[in-house]
């Protein structure tokens, strides 16, 4: 099972390591110089060998593909700007009209989610408030 977490070793030591096995230095000379384990040196000449690179890139993303393409995203934020009030129903619907693009209705929360949605209302539901009105209701209330 691969090490989970960061990089055992910084990679100022990987570039080292790297120029030394480039230049035809010995695994375990290497690992005795720089102070690491001569099994890694032994694991990083094998990368170098395959992948001309002592760290190469992983090699695939994990998972299913994604249903909503970037296209659809940048579709569906647009969307929303002409509609902020939209449910998820809805753009699931316009989802489906737009792009062809059949999910569920949690599938556009994860999406907003990403896209930094959020349902919280911006501007006031009230329309500003009267200081005289405020004053007599309060006089009610007292007197």
């Amino acid at each position: 099972m691969p090490p989970q977490g960061p990089l055992k070793y910084a990679n100022s030591v990987r570039c080292t390591v790297e120029t030394c096995l480039r230049t035809g230095v010995p695994p375990r000379q290497i690992a005795d110089e720089v102070r690491v384990s001569f099994q890694w040196v032994y694991q990083l000449r094998k990368n170098l060998l395959a992948f001309d690179t002592v760290s190469p890139p992983p090699l695939s993303v994990q998972g299913r593909p994604r249903k909503i393409h970037h296209d659809a995203e940048e579709g569906v934020r647009d969307f929303l700007e002409q509609n902020p009030t939209a449910y998820q129903d809805e753009i699931a619907e316009f989802l489906e009209s737009e792009y062809l693009i059949q999910v569920h209705r949690t599938t556009v929360s994860r999406l907003l989610k990403k896209l930094g949605h959020t349902y919280k209302r911006i501007e006031r539901a009230a329309g500003e408030r009267d200081d005289e009105e405020r004053a007599h209701w309060r006089s009610r209330l007292c007197g």
